[in-house]
């Protein structure tokens, strides 16, 4: 019985886990790839007047990717994703910066939502909250709530975190889970989501260790991944395939206090 449990907390849980491993960033990768032709040459377009762009691969030669004809010279590319939109150095953009193609980003990056970053890696968002408390290494699970299922339980693991999943049904009579993630004692965030019909999460909420909601994360039968949502940015894909989907420790069954 309980076994069949873990299987439902797994498939909740490993939404917070998809997307763990977020790879290396290329940043070995030199802009050789721009050759030594500079960018002197593409004078006229826009001229090259205000302050340098913050981005340190970006040149002052202001572009237009609108009229289809990217005015910079060999070795770069039109970036409208800064302001004003100018020419930039192909592979040398690093994580987190802006840009308009993956050529832009150094090798090992894509540019999603307009930023460079890997495709396994938790948006910004969400990035610090689930590095600050992982829930990884050897744990202790102690189930709570009578002996129907769904059970509810406690997760302790050897890093001073905890989860705690309770199962609750609104007045709708929709079943909804809520896990609690702490560290030592304080609370790091808190997700919350209606369990679909057949056991699966497919709509997760994340807060803060406030109360407010940060971010959402989503799947569907047959997707391949999870997508994040932050407020107020483009949705965020985790291919789950290329990234290898996350899973949750093996917990021994025992005495825990989160």
């Amino acid at each position: 019985m309980r076994n069949t449990l873990r299987a439902k907390v797994l498939i909740f849980a490993a939404l917070a886990l998809v997307g763990c491993g977020s790879g290396g960033s290329g940043n070995d990768v030199g802009a050789g790839a721009a050759g030594g032709g500079g960018n002197g040459g593409s004078g006229g377009v826009g001229g090259s007047s205000g302050p340098p762009p913050a981005n340190a691969c970006a040149t002052t030669t202001r572009c237009s990717r609108a009229s289809g004809v990217t005015p910079c010279p060999s070795g770069y590319d039109c970036n409208d994703q800064l302001s004003p939109p100018v020419c930039t150095m192909l592979y040398c953009t690093t994580e987190g910066s802006s840009c308009a193609a993956d050529a832009q980003c150094v090798q090992g990056l894509s540019c999603i939502g307009s930023v460079c970053r890997t495709s396994c890696g938790y948006p910004p968002c969400l990035a610090t909250l689930f590095s600050e408390c992982p829930m990884t290494g050897p744990c202790t699970v102690q189930f709570t709530g009578g002996s129907s299922e769904p059970l509810d339980q406690v997760e302790c693991f050897q890093n001073g975190v905890s989860e705690a999943i309770q199962w609750t049904t609104d007045q709708s009579g929709n079943t909804v889970v809520t896990a609690t993630v702490k560290k030592n004692g304080s609370v790091c965030y808190t997700f919350s989501g209606e369990e679909g019909p057949y056991g699966q999460i497919t709509q997760t909420t994340v807060e803060d260790p406030s109360g407010t909601a940060v971010a959402t994360m989503s799947s569907s039968p047959g997707d391949d991944g999870t997508t994040y949502t932050c407020s107020g940015e483009a949705p965020w894909f985790v291919d789950s395939i290329a990234c290898g989907a996350g899973t949750a420790a093996a917990c021994t069954e025992g005495t825990c206090t989160p």
